[in-house]
């Protein structure tokens, strides 16, 4: 896809079972940041209709290419570190 979609690659993790996560650190934070507002009880279009979001099978991550412009929020990190 030319536009990064933080809901299509969360759904992709989910769903694929997926092992690696990588790009840029704003699109960590983007991700980081929808699973916090579903934390909050938000509804998110495209992720809250998944029974579960299980992040068990990710092992790796890389965040490369551009500085984090902003605070990786940390307390959000858990969704991805639980099962490490």
């Amino acid at each position: 896809s030319e536009v990064f979609d933080p809901i299509a690659a969360l759904r992709a993790v989910v769903i694929e079972k997926s092992t690696m996560l990588h790009g840029v650190p704003t699109m960590f934070i983007a991700e980081l940041a929808l699973l916090d507002d579903m934390d909050n009880g938000k509804i998110v279009p495209g992720l809250s209709e998944l029974k579960e979001m299980d992040f068990s099978n990710l092992r790796t991550g890389i965040a490369a290419g551009s500085p984090g412009t902003s605070p990786f929020p940390f307390s959000s990190s858990a969704h991805f570190l639980n099962d490490l």
